[in-house]
Order: C-alpha cells, then structure tokens, then sequence
C-alpha cells in the first residue's frame, strides 16, 4: 500500500509497505503509536476518513531524534503516514500521498 515514509532530518518519501505490523516496527525501529493527524493536515481527506501517524512508541524517552512539528507536539524517530481504513490501515491515494509528502516537509523542524 502507497503511504508516505520521514526519518529525522531527511525529506519525506512515497514507499510501498505490506499491512502487517512487522512492517510498520521496522520502519519506526520498535513498538508502533498511531495517531491521528487530521487536525494538522488539513486539506488532504474528507472529515470523514482518517490519516494516520506511526511512529515509535517510546522514540522520546528513547531519546530519538526529533523529526516534525505536529500542533504544540514534537514527534521524534521514524514516521510513516497511511489512510484509516474501516478495520486496518489502507494505502493513501496518489494525491494524497503527494500533498502529506509536500506538508510533512513543511513541519520538518531542521
């Protein structure tokens, strides 16, 4: 499934990704967090479908390196940004996947 994929420091990518959970641990190195970022991303989904955050779990008191800017909120580690499906995760669209890329960029805080 299309999703867009930050590391710290870096620029935001598109990467193709398997919907098992290994995937998603490798990719934030440890236990997955999902959050929703809806608030913050304003114009990418209608209000009512869902994009979602995964990130690491305990990447701050691991001491990860901080990676965007999300409200009053610093997210730290690897981040990968999918769309809520009505179970599971779901592959973000083209577009959307290009307009998260092009935001994700935007909060980068270096």
């Amino acid at each position: 499934m299309l999703a867009v994929y930050k590391k710290p420091g870096e620029k935001a990518e598109l990467i193709e990704v398997q919907n098992v959970l290994e995937d998603f641990q490798s990719l934030v190195q440890g236990n997955i967090e999902v959050v929703n970022i809806n608030p913050y991303i304003y114009h990418t989904r209608k209000p009512s479908q869902r994009c979602l955050l995964i990130c690491n779990e305990t990447g701050k008191l691991d001491g990860l390196d901080a990676n965007i800017v999300l409200g009053s909120d610093i997210v730290v580690g690897n981040i990968v940004v999918v769309a809520a499906g009505i179970d599971d995760f779901t592959s973000l669209t083209d577009d959307e996947a290009e307009k998260i890329k092009q935001e994700l960029n935007d909060l980068d805080i270096f």
